[in-house]
């Protein structure tokens, strides 16, 4: 769906052409504002007004400062921490456990029954956040955002501009490393990091070099391209996750005085649409 001609039939005077925006976000928001812990009346009431204020303030959405999406889901956060500040809200939706048993009274398999048993911990765990933590974490489900649009929605920097924060980046080049990157294939020195493709495009790919192997994920199926020597004292990095990440395909090479230290291990793994790799939690980053 192109969003940006959407949005110039709108401004035309096209106002059936909104209904199509709605359909293409409102689940995406509903589940952003259930991950804020809204109880889902609550959630709803503000999807509604979330859309209404971008039916109204749609003149004020300038794409030269960001995607719609952004700007959408910066409306999104700035109603719900309102509403979770508000003293009726400050005890929230009782868990995502209690919700499924209502929306399905037959006896679940054990594998069901463990998901939902997760999915409430995982829940609970979330609940125990400020709010503007929440927000962040929350946003990294959105499939339309990446780390640089949930800056800008939270009213932070990312790399190099705010150096107050740690980021985990894998070192791909170091000084007078010639980095290639097309599509998906990532090259050092001419040699591929490629081991194993996955099935699909956009899938989990094997990389490796001569200290070892790792995975990684494209999650666009076009992935991106880069031509760099790296310079004397700068290093080249990526994210793992190659489609939801900034990095030196974005700001270039990092100085090697802002290397700090090494990941050990792995807290958090996100699937996509809600899931969470519970069996790479804890595992020692390679």
């Amino acid at each position: 769906m192109d969003i940006e001609a959407i949005i110039d039939r709108i401004r035309a005077g096209d106002r059936a052409a909104f209904s199509a925006l709605v359909r293409r976000f409102q689940n995406p928001l509903f589940s952003f504002l259930g991950r804020m812990g809204l109880a889902q009346g609550h959630a709803e009431e503000i999807a509604q007004e979330v859309f209404l204020r971008a039916w109204r303030h749609l003149g004020e959405f300038d794409r030269r400062r960001g995607a719609f999406s952004t700007w959408l889901f910066t409306l999104a956060r700035n109603l719900a921490l309102n509403e979770l500040q508000r003293p009726a809200n400050r005890h929230e939706l009782a868990g995502v456990g209690e919700l499924s048993e209502m929306s399905c009274a037959r006896p679940l398999p054990l594998a069901g029954l463990l998901r939902e048993e997760r999915a409430r911990l995982l829940q609970a765990a979330v609940r125990q956040l400020p709010p503007g933590d929440r927000s962040v974490l929350a946003l990294a489900y959105v499939a339309e955002l990446d780390q640089a649009a949930i800056a800008r929605i939270e009213g932070c920097s990312t790399y190099p501009n705010d150096r107050t924060l740690y980021y985990i980046k894998r070192i791909i080049g170091l000084p007078g490393d010639h980095v290639r990157i097309s599509g998906q294939d990532v090259q050092v020195n001419g040699e591929s990091l490629t081991r194993r493709q996955g099935p699909a495009p956009g899938g989990v790919v094997t990389e490796g070099d001569s200290n070892g192997h790792w995975q990684v994920t494209w999650s666009d199926g076009a992935g991106t391209s880069a031509d760099v020597t790296v310079r004397p004292g700068q290093v080249f990095v990526l994210g793992d996750n190659r489609g939801h990440t900034v990095d030196s395909r974005r700001f270039g090479t990092v100085p090697l005085q802002d290397v700090v230290g090494r990941a050990r291990q792995i807290w958090f793994s996100y699937a996509g649409a809600g899931l969470v790799r519970w069996g790479r939690l804890g595992q020692v980053v390679r």
